[in-house]
C-alpha cells in the first residue's frame, strides 16, 4: 500500500472526480448508476467512505480489495 491512503483508495474507483471538500466515485459495493460514493479524508487523517445508497465502509473496502485498517496512515 502506498503512504497515502487516500491516493490509493482514489486508485481503485471508478469514474473518481473532485466534489467539494473531497470525491465522488461509482460505488463498487453495488450496480451504481450515478457516483453515490463520497470520498474525503478526516480530521485524523482517515479516509472517510459514504455510500449515499447505504453500502457499508467495510463492503465497499472488500469490493476494492482493502480492509478497514487500510483506510488508516
Amino acid at each position: 500500500m502506498q503512504d497515502d491512503p487516500l491516493q490509493t483508495v482514489l486508485g481503485r474507483l471508478r469514474h473518481v472526480q473532485r466534489s467539494g471538500a473531497g470525491h465522488g466515485a461509482k460505488c463498487p459495493a453495488h450496480e451504481d448508476q450515478h457516483a453515490s460514493l463520497s470520498i474525503s479524508r478526516g480530521d485524523d487523517g482517515r479516509v472517510l467512505l459514504h455510500c449515499h445508497a447505504g453500502c457499508s465502509p467495510e463492503s465497499v473496502c472488500s469490493a476494492i480489495g482493502l480492509r478497514m485498517n487500510d483506510l488508516f496512515a
